[in-house]
């Protein structure tokens, strides 16, 4: 009796350490997402996140054994995210630029400035919440298995509490301290790298190929090699973009101090 309820504890433990993870990782996409929008219609998307959210890990769980039998779900979830953090990119670049401000100021002639809608956002967050779902009702079910079902509604619905907490503070420090969205998207390259990273290495071993090395030695730290390799690849194209995206509004600055 006492060894089921130290299991039982170990699992609520596990399952709640798991929703601080991954639930801090979902209300960063969801805050990122809503930061751009006005209050308004903020205060609506972040809702909505949340019950988009919390839909998709009740389906999720439903069919969760059937999920973990699927070859290379990860590898999908994270092909999602990328998506989403190339949206997220772009529009975090366009903020930090102030490019919309810029341009009227400096050339009346500039096409009006596109705003963030809901629709945006909203696609935003629900291709996400797909992905960070899946991720965190595979967690939680790993960690309970065999244990009793009311710790995994307990997880997901844990989960769905500390998101809404998370993301409303989030979106509400973006405006005063743009950092934190550059910092958050950092995050979540991580968590998608390790989706990448991690699905990979799941269909090889499906197929039953092998990659060497699996991981990587660099002095005292061992990374996985595929993670790695998908978290530096995603950071080249964000310095390429960022580089390319950067070089015409320098341009148009000392075209438009040559004018006065």
């Amino acid at each position: 009796m006492s060894d089921d309820l130290g299991g039982i504890i170990y699992s609520l433990l596990a399952v709640i350490w798991i929703d601080l993870v991954l639930a801090g990782d979902n209300a960063i996409i969801i805050g990122l997402a809503a930061g751009g929008l006005p209050a308004e219609q903020r205060r609506k998307a972040i809702m909505l996140g949340i019950a988009a959210a919390a839909i998709l890990r009740i389906i999720f769980a439903i069919g969760v054994k059937l999920l973990l039998d699927i070859p290379g779900i990860r590898l999908i979830g994270g092909l999602l995210l990328v998506w989403v953090c190339w949206k997220m990119f772009i529009d975090l670049l366009a903020r930090a630029r102030g490019e919309h401000h810029l341009a009227h100021a400096h050339d009346p002639d500039a096409p009006p400035a596109q705003k963030k809608t809901l629709f945006q956002a909203m696609t935003q967050i629900v291709v996400a919440d797909v992905s960070m779902s899946l991720d965190n009702v595979l967690a939680v079910a790993a960690a309970t298995q065999g244990k009793p079902e009311w710790i995994l509604i307990f997880g997901l619905a844990l989960s769905v509490v500390l998101m809404g907490v998370a993301a409303t503070m989030i979106a509400r420090l973006l405006d005063k301290y743009p950092i934190i969205g550059w910092i958050g998207l950092l995050v979540i390259v991580k968590v998608t790298a390790q989706l990448v990273g991690g699905g990979l290495l799941d269909v090889l071993h499906w197929q039953n190929l092998s990659l060497q090395p699996e991981n990587l030695e660099l002095g005292f730290v061992v990374l996985p090699a595929l993670e790695t390799l998908s978290f530096a690849l995603m950071l080249l194209v964000a310095l390429v973009v960022w580089l390319r995206k950067r070089r015409p509004a320098t341009a148009h600055a000392k075209v438009s101090e040559r004018k006065v």
